[in-house]
């Protein structure tokens, strides 16, 4: 089908309300027929949640996308190989534009940007895998050239900020560089870009999917949306939780209660070794959660009847917020992403959590990247996936990033507090390598190369952050061992590449076979 190719340039256009059902939408098509890089940026007001998403055809290539309910910009960006354009054959590239705010109408302006080798000033390729630290990476590289006085550093700074002498540039004004190279106005832009986000943390149109999960169920079971009904229309429970939730039903059903509500998984879960580490591990006091939910429980209204206990819908909307939550380690609707989805429902459970000051962000932190906000010390077998020593290292790193106010949590943090684990230092000294000279450079540069937050924020854990985790617990289990180590965290950031982590070592000679030989 024919399409109109956008042109480079900005447009503005008005889209309707999300549940108006009609023109909340505008999709933008694009070809390509050499290398390119593509830069697309919304600027909107008015909608509480709106969407960007570009894409190659059905493969899907590229597939970014980027979402807010804050009013903040939204940008994308895509280096276009030759290879993918290929892939493509005739199909177009889509760039859709989406207003999920049912109430409120948006106003938006559009500017696209796309730049080949012979552009004037061409945009630099972004890596496909690139985070927080290759970014960091090159904004430092620039900052220690324009320091010594390098030539090509000078020219660089000169494109985009001629007015910043290079001698006198700062970290800061560097990092700004950077982004323009990159064909972002700012830093912070950029950095949301390839940032980290919990998938599916858009509460309105995580609602909206949550309500018609629950309709769609009822509608295919009508009254016997029962535990069983439940696991077949989702179809990727975990045995775990098959069992946890049998069981919870049966005890539902005995007390006479019809409806199995947020209130029952919620007590389910404080009975379940992983939810419960999760739990200790963002900062709650499991008894006391016990306690208090006690009188809640006793409103859910009860008595004999006949049939099974029927599935809530704020059960379904806890379940099918799980299945947009990465989990650590474990695969499926597990009692880890439960929890999370229950939280992030609302209801008692998080009015019982928000008690305690812990936040649906502490427990992602902990099921997602393995972040502990506090130490929850010996627990059952296999209630977490990462040793207690490595676990610790974890937590180090975190305490270490906040309490140096840092913007983000970073390989680099972890890097450093794995350097004092036995494992890791045993198997440095048999490499010949001084550890303490390693430590002291990278204490220096986690002190000096990473921005310092806005008062208040805790630091973000990066996307490579969150790969290097998944990495160190596949190591573990391709060596049949069910929780992982800091020597498999070292492993894990010998994968790296052009970032800081792997600059340091490469330096001190450190290799993936050296650790991997240990």
């Amino acid at each position: 089908v024919e399409r109109q190719v956008h042109p480079p340039g900005s447009i503005r256009f008005e889209l309707n309300p999300g549940s108006s059902g009609e023109n909340r939408n505008r999709v933008f098509y694009f070809r390509f027929d050499r290398p390119t890089a593509f830069t697309a940026t919304l600027e909107h007001t008015g909608s509480n949640a709106m969407m960007l998403l570009f894409a190659g055809g059905k493969k899907g290539l590229y597939g970014t996308r980027e979402d807010t309910e804050t009013g903040k910009t939204l940008t994308v960006a895509a280096n276009i190989s030759n290879a993918s354009i290929q892939a493509l054959g005739h199909r177009y590239w889509m760039l859709n534009v989406t207003n999920f705010d049912s109430d409120n109408g948006a106003s938006a302006t559009l500017t696209v940007r796309y730049d080949s080798g012979d552009s004037r000033v061409p945009i630099r390729a972004l890596p496909g895998n690139a985070g927080f630290e290759h970014l960091n990476r090159d904004a430092e590289t620039l900052f220690e050239g324009a320091r010594r006085g390098d030539a090509s550093a000078m020219e660089r700074i000169a494109r985009f900020d001629s007015k910043n002498p290079s001698a006198q540039i700062d970290r800061s004004a560097a990092r700004q560089v950077t982004a323009r190279e990159y064909g972002f106005d700012r830093w912070d832009i950029l950095n949301g870009h390839v940032a980290w986000e919990s998938p599916g943390s858009l509460p309105s149109v995580m609602a909206y999917g949550a309500r018609s999960f629950f309709d769609r169920g009822v509608a295919r079971y009508r009254e016997s949306f029962s535990i069983e009904e439940l696991v077949e229309f989702t179809g990727d429970f975990t045995e775990e939780s098959v069992a946890m939730l049998t069981k919870s039903f049966a005890d539902a059903k005995a007390r006479g209660y019809q409806s199995f509500t947020g209130e029952h998984l919620f007590a389910a879960l404080l009975d379940n070794p992983v939810s419960i580490r999760t739990l200790r591990s963002a900062g709650c006091d499991v008894d006391q959660l016990r306690q208090e939910l006690r009188p809640s429980l006793g409103t859910v209204p009860g008595g004999a009847f006949d049939g099974d206990v029927q599935a809530s819908r704020a059960l379904c909307g806890a379940v099918y917020r799980a299945n947009f939550i990465p989990t650590l380690g474990r695969e499926g609707t597990n009692p880890g992403n439960l929890l999370v989805g229950l939280v992030a429902e609302g209801g008692e459970a998080a009015n019982l959590l928000e008690r305690q000051g812990v936040s649906h962000g502490d427990l992602v932190n902990y099921v997602t990247h393995g972040i502990a906000a506090e130490l929850a010390g010996d627990s059952e077998p296999n209630a977490s996936v990462l040793g207690p020593e490595l676990e610790r290292a974890v937590h180090l790193a975190f305490v270490s990033a906040r309490s140096s106010h840092h913007e983000y949590l970073t390989i680099e943090h972890l890097q450093l507090s794995v350097l004092d684990d036995g494992l890791v230092s045993d198997t440095l000294r048999s490499l010949g390598v001084d550890a303490h000279a390693f430590g002291r450079d990278l204490t220096t540069f986690v002190e000096t190369a990473i921005p310092v937050a806005a008062e208040g924020r805790a630091p973000e854990p990066t996307r490579t952050f969150n790969r290097t985790m998944q990495m160190t617990v596949a190591k573990a289990r391709s060596c049949n061992r069910v929780q992982a180590n800091a020597l498999d965290a070292l492993w894990a950031f010998c994968g790296e590449r052009d970032v800081p982590a792997a600059d340091f070592l490469a330096r001190y000679e450190i290799s993936r076979a050296d650790v991997a030989a240990r």
